[in-house]
């Protein structure tokens, strides 16, 4: 088996990223089915400062928690796609596609050597498509679950899983269905005993790259500040849809330097979240000890490249860990490695070789790693998690005959 490796120090000397531009937009929900534009609706933001005053527990209703399984599947992604494609009778262009978390792991990890992954990778009809691997990313959050409840400091399961909770929880505590205007009272005032689910998602597919890299990212957006103008909308602005998102986080409440420094770690993973997709705006909860929600932050996504280049917490240089945190610095390693991924990647023109081979993109905590899957693991991933669906090949094959 040939294995192709690349280092973690490699660099690009480009760090613009094309402008991300809203192609379309999707929901998921409870039951799992996907919701496809126009049909598609984002939650809104609605909640005054004057509710801090309230009291609200961000583990409240944690007991009937309606969880969805976190497997990422790319079918209502590629449904999105599709739809897309029949719209505008044109292969949708972009080198890459994939979810916009994936791209998150690969901007941050300068500055996240310690969290091995691995990548389903397969070439398919002139473009490369990824998805985690999710059966070792579940024996990794396994794996990190033990450490957290076994180590110094130790915390038990049931609290990890309140953490989870109350930023769902936040979630659902600010925003709402539907513009306030068609909301009622009982809509507004009654959101802290609506019952949690991390079901229900709305998605947006953009078409963004950087260098020479065009990609296609499939992201989730946690709701809209005022509201979702249409294409077009003469008052959305140069920035148009995109303009309107909010990405929304939780925390914990800042007490001393090391929190702060685990803060800025964070607001560096939600940067790169934001900014592959050109989301403007982050919020940010913070809890207490008790869960109880104290402040809500606003952070301008532009800003916080600025925010941790000057900030003056205590780093080492030696410390790939804790050193100061570069956000352009990210942009060039991102760079570097996808366009070695479009270089390394086999570009075969028989499509039975494209949809039954999978290759594995994996980080080992010291180099990044691509090599091509034996003949029975491929057919597994295939199988039980695959990166294409069966309905998406045959529509590409459609589109390509012009039919």
């Amino acid at each position: 088996m040939e294995v192709k490796t690349f280092p973690i120090t490699s660099r690009t000397n480009s760090t613009a990223l094309k402008q991300p531009k809203e192609l379309t937009s999707y929901n998921r929900t409870k039951d799992g089915s996907y919701l496809m534009e126009p049909q598609s609706s984002p939650s809104y933001y609605y909640f005054p400062d004057a509710y801090l005053n309230k009291g609200f527990n961000l583990s409240t209703g944690y007991k009937s928690f309606e969880k969805f399984p976190d497997t990422a599947p790319m079918d209502g992604f590629l449904q999105a796609i599709k739809l897309w494609e029949q719209q505008h009778q044109k292969k949708i262009d972009g080198n890459i596609i994939s979810f916009r978390g994936i791209m998150t792991m690969l901007v941050t990890l300068p500055h996240a050597i310690d969290k091995p992954f691995d990548l389903n990778v397969m070439y398919f009809d002139g473009q490369i498509f990824l998805k985690l691997d999710q059966q070792s990313e579940t024996a990794k959050r396994a794996q990190e679950t033990q450490d957290r409840m076994g180590g110094a400091g130790r915390v038990s399961e049931e609290m990890l899983d309140k953490f989870t909770y109350s930023g769902y929880k936040f979630e659902t505590l600010v925003t709402l269905d539907k513009p306030w205007a068609d909301c009622s009272r009982k809509d507004i005032e009654g959101r802290d005993a609506k019952v949690v689910s991390n079901a229900e998602q709305y998605l947006s597919v953009v078409r963004t790259g950087i260098d020479k890299t065009k990609l296609i990212l499939g992201g989730e957006v946690d709701c809209v500040f005022d509201y979702k103008p249409t294409v077009g909308d003469k008052y959305s602005g140069k920035d148009g849809i995109l303009g309107h998102y909010v990405e929304l986080k939780t925390s914990k409440t800042i007490e001393h330097v090391g929190q702060a420094i685990n803060f800025e770690k964070k607001l560096y993973r939600t940067w790169a979240q934001c900014f592959l997709m050109g989301v403007p705006k982050i919020f940010y909860g913070f809890r207490d000890d008790n869960f109880y929600l104290r402040s809500i932050e606003q952070f301008k996504t532009e800003d916080v490249p600025l925010l941790l280049r000057d900030s003056n917490l205590p780093r080492h240089a030696n410390n790939p860990k804790n050193r100061k945190i570069s956000c352009m610095d990210s942009l060039k390693w991102f760079g570097a490695v996808l366009d070695w991924l479009g270089q390394v990647v086999p570009k075969s023109d028989d499509v039975a070789v494209q949809t039954n081979t999978v290759y594995r993109l994996s980080f080992d905590k010291v180099q990044m790693k691509f090599y091509q899957l034996p003949t029975e693991e491929s057919t597994r991933i295939i199988q039980e998690e695959p990166v294409l669906t069966s309905e998406f090949i045959e529509w590409r094959k459609q589109l390509k005959a012009g039919k």
